[in-house]
């Protein structure tokens, strides 16, 4: 049950910091 809800949590990590690195290269 925590991996699934960690696993959910690092999505989010990673789409926001992909957004932040699409405004870098952009």
């Amino acid at each position: 049950i925590e991996g699934a809800l960690h696993e959910k949590l690092m999505a989010k990590v990673m789409t926001e910091l992909k957004k932040e690195e699409n405004i870098d290269t952009t």
